[in-house]
């Protein structure tokens, strides 16, 4: 009997090992730091921000206090996500100029990436319409956040995995589909944002709403 849940125990920590080894592969300990500047496979990453989606783990840092994520859709890993206990923070190739203008290849919206070539030229057009037409219709809106009220989005440019300019927000508010351009929080002196005017432009009539509308969902 004693040998039965001796060999029992035995297999059962067997099996308990190989889970634990297929739920989270093991990485190797390759990257390391140098000052401000994360080091790995040869190439030096800078802290850098963006939207992103974040992927598997690539490797770890030497000092095991850090983990080493892969941005998906970037399988050169021009850019990485350094994700310790407590926080995470997105780095980019030192030798890597991030595009901040040219043809925009995807959009995140919110957290979501769209690749969709129509979406892309919707907001595209959009953001050109906004910036030459006078006579949209406008509205302002006070809020701690736009956020809360309407979707961010960010463009990513010539291919770019991460998108980096945020252009604005684009929701339904006060029941009118509306574009509202980006501008800088300010905070109160605790720390909290503060309420801020927002103007809108109304894009009810702009004719690839309907484009816009398959990926952006109402908040209210």
């Amino acid at each position: 009997m004693k040998t039965k849940k001796m060999i029992a125990a035995v297999l059962m920590t067997v099996l308990i090992v190989a889970f634990c080894s297929c739920a989270k592969p093991s990485t190797n300990h390759s990257a390391e730091w140098k000052g401000q500047m994360l080091t790995w496979r040869g190439v030096n990453y800078k802290e850098t921000s963006g939207r992103h989606k974040e992927g598997k783990t690539i490797a770890r840092t030497k000092d095991n206090k850090s983990e080493v994520n892969e941005v998906v859709g970037d399988p050169e890993h021009i850019f990485v996500v350094v994700r310790s206990f407590l926080d995470n923070h997105l780095y980019v190739n030192e030798n890597y100029e991030i595009p901040t203008n040219g043809e925009v290849t995807a959009i995140y919206v919110g957290y979501m990436k769209v690749e969709s070539k129509d979406f892309c030229l919707a907001i595209d057009e959009l953001l050109l319409d906004v910036a030459t037409n006078n006579n949209l219709k406008t509205f302002t809106v006070e809020s701690e956040g736009m956020y809360q009220l309407a979707e961010e989005i960010y463009l990513c440019f010539d291919g770019c995995p991460v998108g980096t300019f945020l252009v604005g927000y684009i929701g339904l508010i006060n029941d009118t589909w509306v574009y509202v351009s980006n501008i800088p929080v300010e905070l109160n002196p605790d720390g909290t944002w503060k309420t801020q005017s927002y103007t809108c432009y109304v894009i009810d009539g702009y004719k690839k709403l309907s484009t816009i509308k398959k990926y952006i969902t109402p908040k209210r």
